[in-house]
């Protein structure tokens, strides 16, 4: 037997809407830098009212349901709470199952954690209602802004979203799994009645907060351990392509060679109008190795140059002004994979296109202001899909491919800098801002 409907909304408004807002605004806190769906702001709104209605028809009646049923009903109420907000995130947000399932299970554990420990206060010492309300939902403000500042807004651990590893699933599945005992064991207590039982209402309670805690614990420790294997698949596949290019630039070099070795034979066997044929050829390799670029910092003209004759020899237009003296903060490694990064990105996407007039790069390295401003555009076809703000790799082979973004953010932010990603109309456009060391 349900409550009536102004019981419903009464109960509603006093014991369920701060906490349906708290693991709404929570599991949106964990995503919130993931792209979003179209509409996702009335996709959010209809969802939050799908799960207020939801909350208000398995609110138990705790005038005439027996302690068994009110256990029933609530066990309705609290699991499908937690499974209708994970649908919601896979609603208004571009995100797997595993990393909604993990934006719940956080938003969750802080709620309910804030909730049991308060509840001990609650039980312990006599509040008023609506004080009770208000000094709750200030908890519940400050343990998300705290997850937020350690977790989210926080450079170093804002890549969370790593579950495609088998133990990864395993440890958020166990985490679920903490928080569904947390909940049983939150409603256990229907079967005691609360005058004499404050002793087991203060076990569980605590046990409850230590189980929220641990899983918190956890999630903080999966931020740090993705975050170190991202930075290794990022130096795996800067190794990978190190050696590419090494192979690439030994293939020119021994081209070059064997071109010199002819031309050598060539002369001695056509004579002198032979000679003048292979000086018009000499002359054609100097045009190419004319075309280096001079900026001032050495690491910056060899992976310019190399990138400038990977142009040249596809046919692209590539248009670089590039004042390298204010790189002199960064390191000739870090400049190198930085500037390859963007370079390869940018050829890669150009390549594909058959309109010539569209195949151009082009590329600025300036100081403005006391930083160092790095921008590159280039035409594409096709879409572009981004996700955790990055550029998602169209190649199959994504085992050393789709880390040259991550490895040009990596660098950005290892410098405290800032980047930023737009493609639209056609055009890629990326920006870096760098501050310049005093």
């Amino acid at each position: 037997m349900l409550a009536s409907l102004p019981g419903l909304l009464l109960t509603y408004f006093q014991d369920d809407f701060h906490i349906l807002l708290s693991i709404m605004a929570g599991s949106f806190l964990v995503i919130s830098q993931m792209e979003k769906r179209s509409l996702w702001g009335l996709r959010l709104s209809l969802s939050f009212c799908i799960i207020s209605i939801w909350m208000s028809v398995f609110t138990p009646d705790f005038v005439f349901m027996t302690s068994r049923e009110i256990m029933i009903s609530a066990l309705w109420k609290y699991i499908g709470v937690f499974v209708l907000n994970i649908l919601a995130v896979l609603f208004y947000a571009r995100v797997d199952f595993f990393t909604a399932m993990f934006a719940g299970t956080v938003a969750y554990s802080i709620q309910h954690l804030c909730e049991r420990c308060w509840e001990y206060l609650r039980y312990n010492f006599s509040l008023p209602l609506l004080l009770d309300r208000l000094l709750l939902s200030l908890v519940l403000i400050l343990a998300l802004t705290l997850y937020g500042y350690l977790a989210v807004w926080n450079k170093k651990y804002k890549r969370f979203n790593q579950f495609d590893r088998l133990d990864s699933r395993l440890l958020l599945l166990i985490a679920v799994a903490v928080v569904g005992v947390s909940i049983v064991l939150d409603l256990v207590r229907y079967e005691f009645p609360i005058a004499d039982s404050l002793g087991m209402l203060n076990l569980t309670n605590l046990y409850s907060a230590i189980c929220s805690f641990l899983v918190l614990l956890v999630s903080m420790c999966h931020l740090r351990e993705s975050d170190a294997r991202i930075r290794a698949d990022i130096a795996d596949q800067l190794l990978h392509s190190e050696q590419a290019r090494f192979e690439q630039d030994k293939a020119i070099h021994d081209a070059i060679n064997i071109k010199c070795h002819d031309i050598r034979h060539q002369i001695d066997a056509l004579g002198e109008k032979g000679y003048r044929k292979e000086l018009r050829e000499i002359g054609q390799l100097v045009n190419i190795y004319d075309t280096s670029i001079r900026s001032e910092n050495t690491a910056l003209d060899v992976v310019l140059s190399n990138k400038s004759l990977a142009c040249l020899q596809k046919n692209i237009t590539f248009s670089c002004i590039a004042d390298g003296r204010h790189l002199s903060f960064l390191q000739d490694e870090d400049v190198y994979a930085l500037f390859g990064n963007i370079m390869d990105n940018a050829i890669d996407a150009v390549s594909r296109i058959a309109d010539p007039e569209r195949r151009l790069i082009s590329l600025s390295v300036r100081n403005r202001a006391g930083c160092l401003i790095i921008e590159e555009e280039n035409f594409f076809e096709g879409e572009i899909r981004f996700d955790d703000g990055l550029p998602v790799t169209s190649k199959e082979d994504r085992a050393y491919h789709g880390f040259g973004m991550q490895s040009i953010r990596m660098l950005t932010e290892r410098y405290e800098g800032d980047i930023q990603l737009e493609s639209d109309g056609g055009i890629f456009k990326l920006s870096i801002m760098l501050p310049i060391p005093s």
